[in-house]
């Protein structure tokens, strides 16, 4: 291939490079955009090439508020809650609560048999008036030294222990008896009349829901979030309609924690 031809070829090259970047950098004409039927705008106003009106999307910026926080879901449990059950054991002879409802603080809502507790505390107060009667009879005449003292402290030491014995059978009379021990709403029993009963049987679970405690986990990277902020005054730790719930059960509701006020 000659020189000639050599320089002919580059010449070709470089115009037709230089033919399509004038092409590729004209301004060109949106055919989409329709053209200005109207006057020439204003100063100012977005127009396009050729007298066309250039249509624009926007938004107005505003000022608001924004909140740096996360939501945690939680659950919520009661603020108090008991399995009941005697302290004794026996069969079950009355139940005097109704399932689903309120009780009050000493309520008796269970009894078992105490009738064998009941015979032997008459036995015991049946002994106390002559036991009684002999302690006095061994004071007067210990103090005019008609017996040893030892005749008087045995008398008064069989006295002292009846005493204890009848308040040993009342405490377990006091046992026989299922009584509340706060206020609250009672589930469902889970025994009948007649069923023995012992410490370790469950008779039914009481709940206090006047006061609602929540539990939830916070990440690890949202430690910096140390502050329960609440919208309403009634209820101080969570974002939920008041009243809560009435019911004695956990159920799930959502929690938002805020930084800490600086």
């Amino acid at each position: 291939m000659s020189k000639t031809t050599k320089w002919v070829l580059v010449s070709v090259v470089v115009i037709g490079l230089a033919v399509l970047g004038i092409y590729r950098f004209k301004p060109k004409t949106n055919k989409d955009i329709p053209a200005g039927p109207g006057p020439m705008p204003t100063a100012g106003a977005p127009i396009g090439r050729g007298g066309q009106t250039l249509l624009v999307r926007h938004v107005v910026m505003q000022p608001t508020e924004l909140v740096d926080g996360i939501n945690i879901s939680g659950s919520l449990i009661p603020n108090e809650e008991v399995n009941l059950s005697f302290e004794t054991s026996g069969k079950i002879t009355d139940i005097f609560f109704e399932e689903g409802t309120k009780v009050r603080k000493g309520q008796v809502l269970a009894k078992i048999n105490d009738a064998p507790l009941q015979a032997q505390l008459k036995k015991l107060e049946a002994q106390y008036q002559s036991t009684e009667d002999r302690l006095a009879r061994q004071k007067a005449l210990y103090e005019k030294e008609a017996v040893s003292k030892e005749a008087y402290q045995e008398a008064e030491a069989n006295f002292n222990k009846l005493q204890a014995d009848i308040e040993e059978c009342k405490a377990k009379l006091d046992q026989t008896e299922l009584k509340a021990p706060f206020d609250g709403i009672i589930g469902l029993r889970q025994v009948s009349v007649g069923a023995y009963a012992s410490p370790n049987t469950n008779i039914a679970t009481l709940t206090n829901t006047e006061k609602l405690k929540v539990e939830f986990a916070i990440p690890e990277a949202a430690t910096i979030y140390t502050t329960l902020r609440s919208t309403q005054p009634t209820q101080r730790w969570i974002r939920a309609p008041a009243p809560i719930w009435s019911a004695p059960f956990t159920t799930t509701r959502t929690a938002s924690w805020y930084p800490a006020d600086t």
